[in-house]
């Protein structure tokens, strides 16, 4: 333990007082296997990033959630299947067209 609380591992990972292992990257990897960055977003093993309310980020900027759904960074929700739900139900298919719930 430096003096700084923090605790350093023979593979040069850090873990704090916390329980959260930051390596030499500057990651913070907590006990669950998760990685938080310096900005609050936590990254996965699989490469996805969740931030703080649980919304998970891939590399490509979209936010998916606990459902599966996908919300792009113009708060359009994307399902598995392609189809964009915006924020009032409706669905627009890859055609444009509209149908409500």
């Amino acid at each position: 333990m430096d003096s700084y609380g923090f605790i350093m591992d023979s593979y040069g990972f850090i873990m704090d007082s916390y329980g959260f292992i930051m390596d030499s990257y500057g990651f913070i990897m907590d006990s669950y296997g998760f990685i938080m960055d310096s900005y609050g977003f936590i990254m996965d093993i699989y490469g996805l990033i969740m931030d703080r309310y649980r919304l998970i980020m891939d590399s490509y900027g979209l936010k998916m959630d606990s459902y599966g759904l996908i919300m792009d960074s113009d708060g359009l929700i994307m399902d598995i299947y392609g189809l964009e739900m915006e924020s009032y139900g409706l669905i627009m298919d890859i055609y444009v067209l509209i149908m409500d719930n």
